[in-house]
This record gives structure tokens, sequence and C-alpha cells, in this order.
């Protein structure tokens, strides 16, 4: 299998991390892409020139919800529940993680591709809004991210998710959701391929 990714983006970190979790590292070749230079192998895989893009003998897979659903069946374990409630319920949370990380990109890009003139703090205050309205559910849920050695598709989006906001200054979720803080603490101290994808080390 080829992924296609860059080290400093989430949603290419959160499916890096659940390659390493899912005990399928050596079965993957990464090759660290940037989207806005078209190689024509990588827009030959996926039109949209988007990361991450998932190679493999069976297909070629994107976005990250669809390659971590792919990888998921690629292993004998799991990062999704296999219950039908439990299931949707885990997609949905997992669906709010990937909004989060959705919002603060857009706060991102809105800061480093647009002109300062143009620049409008109206917007970038919508998306932190939104995250913030996220992390104090999450918060609220948070006994129920049970952590370990094998967490699952959402808490591993967690992690990239607090992270990416440290890692892109997006906002200090710290002083907001302070109990989160133990939580990434003890996740970061067991789950295979945290400290290898973290994007503070590709900026180093």
């Amino acid at each position: 299998m080829i992924l296609y990714t860059h080290p400093t983006t989430p949603f290419g970190r959160h499916v890096l991390m659940a390659i390493h979790v899912l005990g399928l590292f050596d079965k993957v070749t990464i090759r660290e892409t940037v989207t806005a230079n078209e190689e024509p192998d990588f827009v030959n895989a996926n039109p949209l020139a988007k990361i991450p893009t998932l190679v493999t003998s069976e297909g070629t897979f994107y976005d990250s919800r669809v390659i971590l659903e792919y990888l998921n069946f690629s292993s004998d374990l799991d990062i999704f529940p296999t219950e039908k409630v439990e299931r949707f319920k885990g997609l949905t949370k997992l669906a709010r993680v990937i909004g989060i990380l959705d919002a603060a990109v857009l706060i991102v890009y809105e800061g480093k591709l647009r002109p300062k003139e143009k620049f409008v703090e109206s917007i970038v205050e919508h998306q932190r809004r939104k995250i913030l309205r996220g992390l104090h559910q999450i918060n609220v849920e948070i006994s129920e991210y049970r952590n370990g050695e094998i967490p699952d598709a959402t808490e591993i989006g967690l992690a990239c998710c607090l992270d990416y906001l440290d890692f892109r200054k997006v906002l200090e979720w710290q002083k907001h959701v302070p109990e989160l803080m133990a939580w990434i603490k003890s996740f970061s101290s067991v789950v295979p391929g945290y400290s290898e994808t973290h994007p503070l080390k590709a900026a180093r």
C-alpha cells in the first residue's frame, strides 16, 4: 500500500496513527506529498489532489474516513465498533472530531492564504465557536473515551485534533477544557505511533 500524505496534515496523521495502532505500518509505503505541486502519480491516483490518499492492490481510496474504514478491514484489530447502534454512535463522534479539524484548518487557511486586507475576523470567530462547542461536548462524554493501546478511530482523531490546535496555535484549548489535558497525556504515553507522527517532529 502507498499512502500519500504530509507530516503536518492532521487528517494524514489520523490515518498514519491508525496504521500504527492496527499493526499495518510494515505494509505501507509513505509518500510525503505537497498537494500544490500536483505531481503526476499523485493526481493520477486522486484527481482532487487531496491528502491523505491510499493506493492499494484493491483500488485507490480517499478521504480519511474512507481510508480508516479500509484499514480496519485490513487488520485483525478494530478501531470501529461492530455492534450496529454503537457503530453509528461512534461514526457520529468521529464526524464531530473531523468537523472540529475542518474548522481548525479553515482558520489556518484564513490566516495563511488570505491577504491581510481581506482577512475576515468574524469567519475565524465563527469557526472557533464550532471548535469550542465540539470540545465542550467531548469533555462531557470523555469517560466514554476508553483510551489504551488500541484506541478507536474517534480517540485517535481527538488526539490529532488537540495536537493540531496546539501546533497551529488556533486556540488554547487547555483554558477551556483543562480536563482533556489528562486524557491526552494518558493517550500519548501508550498509543503506538503517537510520538512518531506528532507534527512538531516534522517541524523540527
